[in-house]
């Protein structure tokens, strides 16, 4: 047979709820909250690296047709991988910055090599870091292929 219990919490209940209460106020006052808003800050989307295009060149070598991207690094932050996406007269291609880790102030450059013989114009679609996120690119660079002197 069952007995009827009185209404409210038991002790062991009770007791319960204060150990939870007092660990969360723990963690509220010695966590440090600050440098942790600072790591999800830098992994928002708004966050995005921000890069100065120094000089884009396209080269129509029949032998090997490519790209030079040189970029500096206008952030505050350092670029992880950088990648960049040139669009050639037959498609898009992907390349990698070197160095692999842009410091802020340092300068990289990008080969991309054309998987097609007639280049045509070269064009820098865009830059994105390793997280993905694409950088902000001031373009301060004149971009010159060398079959525009061409007369």
């Amino acid at each position: 047979m069952r007995t009827k219990r009185a209404p409210g919490i038991t002790a062991n209940t009770a007791l319960k709820w204060l150990l939870a209460i007092v660990v969360v106020l723990a963690l509220v006052k010695f966590v440090p909250w600050s440098s942790l808003r600072g790591e999800l800050h830098a992994q928002l989307p708004g966050s995005a690296p921000h890069l100065t295009i120094l000089n884009v060149e396209c080269f129509p070598d029949p032998g090997m047709p490519r790209a030079e991207v040189t970029v500096r690094n206008t952030g505050h932050k350092p670029v992880q991988s950088p990648r960049g996406h040139m669009r050639f007269s037959y498609g898009v291609e992907e390349g990698r910055f070197v160095p692999e880790v842009i410091a802020p102030g340092v300068q990289a450059t990008m080969t991309v090599y054309a998987t097609s013989t007639n280049l045509g114009q070269c064009e820098l679609v865009d830059v994105q870091d390793r997280a993905g996120r694409q950088a902000v690119l001031l373009n301060t660079a004149r971009f010159r292929n060398p079959r525009d002197l061409m007369q």
